[in-house]
């Protein structure tokens, strides 16, 4: 039976749904979040310039009368950078002879009344969510390894390392405390205390705090920090269990040495691909210390992916470019008539980078 090149009109108005959905089920990280896209960090060259731009405090001068010469201000201090960001391009194959396998839920005699052409469109739907999802966690995965390195480290389907990226984050905003949480002797007052002070060093306060699973059961245990929510002698800080919709959990608020800290749990996981380990974003040892939202200055920044147009009578029912939760997705299919086989290929090359270094900070291995 020759496959029916003819799609139903109401299929193809359903597709139209198909992105809106993945737009759900491959919602954007907590952390991935942070980093701000913009139509002029969508470029269609191979490598991205990116001036990481050093902070400063200086006050101005005052000159020595009214006809004094003014002060010359030197320009910013920056490191430039220029890179390639990375390729993620998955494939999958529809071979119309895996269509005569029976689906969950079907029969026989209504697998019979289906039409091929529409049983292929609804495996290329499928497949299509499925890459959305695997590369928007693997952006999740960028900005996770970012924030708690200084670096981003992308694995091949092996395991291996393929990509690296190295921002040579300054190590006094990357701290071991000496005295873990979870040991006596243990000083988290002093930790976060101190951390704060070197980004206010840098100019910039620290108002928020991200906690590994670990990290906050220590945190929560130490009888100093006990105190200082002990509403009846200080009010000095205040806890809730609020789960909001990116995967994290608003702890509440609490006020160390002279900083204000809003507290959040992130316990989020992925799976390896070649190992199919479950690993979590955010090291269940480690802290994230971050300024306000409006003085991180993170970027999604995005390269173009060249390919040729699709040539298969599905096409139409993927757009070969779309936009989803801010990520440029490249999408084509193409028959492979020898075989009786249609290609699914969705390519994306998002890449996570920090224009200011010195706004964040983290506290890393803080318990046994």
């Amino acid at each position: 039976m020759p496959i029916q090149n003819a799609i139903p009109s109401e299929f193809k108005k359903t597709m139209l749904e198909v992105y809106k959905q993945d737009a759900k089920q491959a919602k954007i990280g907590f952390l991935s979040n942070l980093f701000e896209t913009r139509p002029e960090w969508n470029v269609d060259t191979e490598k991205v310039s990116l001036d990481i731009v050093k902070s400063s405090k200086k006050i101005a001068p005052v000159v020595t009368g009214l006809g004094g010469s003014a002060v010359e201000v030197a320009s910013s201090i920056f490191e430039g950078m220029e890179v390639a960001a990375p390729v993620y391009k998955l494939k999958n194959t529809v071979d119309i002879f895996n269509l005569l396998q029976r689906e969950p839920g079907e029969t026989e005699w209504s697998n019979a009344r289906v039409s091929w052409a529409v049983k292929v469109a609804n495996k290329i739907r499928d497949k299509k969510s499925d890459h959305t999802s695997m590369i928007t966690r693997s952006l999740e995965k960028q900005a996770a390894e970012l924030l708690q390195n200084g670096t981003i480290t992308l694995t091949d389907e092996n395991g291996n390392d393929a990509y690296t990226l190295n921002f040579q984050k300054d190590k006094k905003q990357m701290v071991t405390p000496t005295e873990k949480w979870d040991a006596s002797g243990a000083s988290i007052e002093k930790d976060i205390s101190a951390l704060a002070e070197e980004l206010s060093e840098q100019g910039f306060t620290a108002t928020t705090l991200i906690f590994g699973s670990d990290a906050w059961s220590a945190f929560m245990k130490d009888d100093k920090i006990k105190e200082l929510v002990f509403r009846d002698k200080f009010d000095m800080g205040a806890f809730t269990n609020e789960r909001r919709n990116k995967g994290e959990v608003y702890k509440g608020r609490i006020t160390i040495g002279d900083f204000d800290f809003y507290l959040y749990t992130y316990n989020a996981s992925y799976e390896e691909f070649a190992s199919k380990n479950k690993v979590r974003y955010l090291d269940r040892k480690n802290v994230l210390m971050l300024p306000d939202e409006a003085d991180m200055d993170f970027r999604l920044v995005q390269t173009v992916y060249p390919q040729l147009g699709s040539k298969s009578r599905f096409a139409n029912l993927v757009p070969e470019e779309a936009v989803i939760n801010n990520i440029r997705f490249y999408n084509k299919i193409w028959d492979n008539e020898e075989t009786d086989a249609t290609y699914l290929q969705t390519a994306a090359r998002p890449l996570c980078l920090p224009a200011s270094l010195d706004c964040w900070g983290v506290l890393k291995n803080v318990c046994n």
